[in-house]
């Protein structure tokens, strides 16, 4: 039986969510879903829109 696992990847602009398998001998990643990482300003700064990378996991 395959063993499988949820990842997430987050970078400065796109994140994306990974299954990986593992069968005993090989390594299957695929990616599953991909989204946009939009910034706000808030006071003059730049921070992650982190409700909305909550929303997409």
């Amino acid at each position: 039986m395959a063993k499988k696992v949820l990842a997430f990847d987050f970078g400065a602009s796109s994140g994306r969510a990974m299954i990986g398998e593992y069968d005993g001998k090989l390594i299957n990643v695929t990616e599953i879903h991909r989204f946009s990482n939009d910034t706000v300003v808030t006071g003059g700064r730049m921070y992650w829109d982190v409700l909305r990378l909550l929303f997409e996991v």
